[in-house]
């Protein structure tokens, strides 16, 4: 099952997105929003019967303008709000869909200014602020299959530190050195492995790496692939999937119109470009199966440029 959101544009019309889920038996189904409003969608159970997203509300017709949804083949849409914050996002969802993970945007802290939560949401017991005890910003980024992991970042965009934070022992910080900040991005079934992104400034320019860290040896620098970003973790940890620069020939080439290439790694063979959609065309993945042998993702151009369509590729485990 593949769940994602697709952009609208109708004409002389606000454009405005709506979540999809799709299988090669049932095909494309959106998901609406009983009001109307755009819908995102950003996990998906194992079976495919529950989806976790957000609702998107332009403004000015509400203030925060975002609100967790989680969706089911028997109930249809459930608008869960915003947990007491102006606004709130997930990031993702249990294997059997009862817990979802996100983040939720206060409108000021104590000190008057903004400031964002990480958090987890139960069917049987509702939402718990995981950043209650800092007083820094927090994001979670993804949610172990079993629900029992959340990882994510704590401080400002690249210029955090990745948490994990687990049921049993509550938060923690993972010891990525060797760049001005870091954050979690994806984590295994069971929450052992971690994969995410160190931010290392050169000739005065930030860029971003991969690391990957697991409870049994700790931090694995990846900077060796060059700029990359990690984007899906097979269920136990040893295939990785995501995207890193090409540069251009021409040094005048923007940043954001460089081109980018998907590609997988494992750890018994290394990066892997997966390659293009017609031979121009990069392929840019966002997410894996549980196994690592189905890639899923969009195709487009550059990084500044919107994408042309959505693939799902498939590649044998040695």
């Amino acid at each position: 099952m593949v769940v994602g959101d697709i952009l609208y544009a109708p004409l002389f019309r606000r454009p405005y997105y709506r979540a999809f889920r799709w299988s090669a038996r049932t095909g494309m189904q959106t998901l609406r929003d009983p009001a109307g409003q755009g819908t995102h969608a950003v996990g998906v159970s194992a079976d495919g019967s529950v989806v976790a997203g957000w609702i998107s509300i332009p403004e000015p017709k509400a203030v925060g303008g975002t609100r967790v949804f989680r969706w089911t083949v028997a109930g249809g849409l459930q608008d869960l709000g915003t947990f007491g914050g102006a606004s709130a996002i997930a990031a993702g969802i249990s294997a059997d869909g009862t817990v979802i993970a996100g983040t939720i945007r206060f409108s000021q802290d104590a000190k008057g200014a903004a400031v964002s939560h990480a958090f987890r949401w139960t069917v049987s017991g509702g939402v718990k602020d995981l950043a209650e005890a800092y007083s820094q910003d927090s994001t979670a980024e993804a949610i172990s299959a079993d629900g029992s992991t959340i990882v994510g970042r704590i401080g400002l965009p690249f210029r955090g530190r990745p948490f994990r934070w687990t049921a049993s022992a509550g938060m923690q910080h993972l010891g990525v050195v060797g760049g001005t900040g870091a954050e979690a991005r994806r984590v295994s079934a069971d929450g052992s492995v971690i994969a995410g992104s160190i931010h290392k400034e050169q000739d005065g320019v930030l860029r971003g790496y991969v690391f990957r860290w697991t409870a049994a040896n700790g931090v694995q620098d990846l900077s060796a692939l060059g700029e990359a970003h990690a984007q899906g973790l097979s269920a136990d940890g040893t295939v990785m999937v995501g995207t890193y620069a090409i540069r251009p020939e021409d040094p005048n080439v923007r940043w954001y119109l460089q081109p980018v290439h998907g590609f997988r790694w494992t750890e018994r063979e290394g990066l892997e470009d997966i390659g293009t959609s017609d031979g121009r065309t990069p392929l840019r993945p966002s997410a894996e199966s549980a196994d690592g042998s189905v890639i899923v993702g969009d195709y487009g151009a550059g990084l500044g440029l919107p994408p042309n369509g959505i693939f799902v590729l498939t590649r044998q485990r040695r």
